[in-house]
């Protein structure tokens, strides 16, 4: 049997679906990721810093400036970075109820923009940022605008993006979810990372269910206890999933 076809006969008999989505999504729209080697290696050589020292809760607090000038830069997406059709792919697959939860670690919250509603984003939303002071919340056109450092328009104090920086732990709340979830699902769609990252490899020991199924063009020996590995970019397997699974369910 053909992966594709593997991948169409497992959504159909999974009473509940998982998808794991990781940095490779956010690669596909033109930022891969900060853990990324070569990425970083541009950010050290831009900064004279690195991505972790950039992009961490002590820079924040202790040289905000700096902070901001990476967070706008690298973080934020410029206007030309727009959800992908790897993005609009999963949203249709949720619309027909063949996956039921995304739990991501991307900030960047494609997923809502293009209309998913089950999403977890485990490292928080860019569009959610609180003023330190009165708490007052602020969207991402606001901080992205803002000259240098952004400060609340009410009180002047400094707002924080509600996003985990390195050095951070994820909300223990959200990751128990994520673990709960996991440990339910008949079927996980990793998509975008390898087994071995730090992300996947912290979630994917909770899988107990029917199939694990990967779709990433990246390898890594811990890709083995995958069931079913996809090595092909995800905008393509995404969309022809999307394209066939409707007409041969019916």
């Amino acid at each position: 049997m053909k992966e594709m076809d593997v991948l169409r006969k497992n959504l159909y008999e999974s009473r509940y679906t998982v998808a794991l989505c990781c940095s490779g999504m956010l690669a596909e729209v033109g930022r891969p990721s900060m853990r990324k080697q070569s990425r970083d290696y541009e950010i050290e050589k831009k900064y004279g810093h690195s991505s972790e020292e950039m992009f961490s809760a002590a820079c924040f607090s202790t040289r905000p400036e700096k902070f901001f000038e990476f967070y706008k830069a690298e973080v934020l997406p410029t206007e030309n970075m727009h959800p992908g059709k790897s993005y609009e792919c999963l949203r249709i697959l949720e619309e027909r109820n063949l996956i039921q939860l995304i739990i991501t670690n991307n900030a960047c919250n494609y997923y809502s923009k293009v209309g998913c509603k089950n999403v977890l984003p485990l490292h928080g939303d860019i569009e959610n940022n609180v003023c330190i002071n009165c708490g007052k919340t602020f969207n991402a056109e606001y901080m992205a605008k803002s000259k240098g450092v952004p400060c609340c328009d009410v009180c002047g104090k400094l707002i924080r993006p509600k996003v985990v920086m390195f050095g951070e732990m994820v909300d223990n709340r959200m990751m128990t979810r994520a673990i709960n979830e996991i440990a339910k699902a008949d079927l996980l769609l990793v998509i975008g990372s390898d087994l071995g990252s730090p992300f996947a490899g912290r979630y994917v020991k909770y899988f107990d269910g029917r199939e694990l199924i990967l779709i990433n063009q990246e390898e890594s020996c811990k890709d083995r206890v995958a069931d079913l590995v996809i090595r092909r970019p995800i905008k393509d397997v995404l969309c022809e999933l999307v394209e066939t699974c409707w007409a041969n369910r019916e």
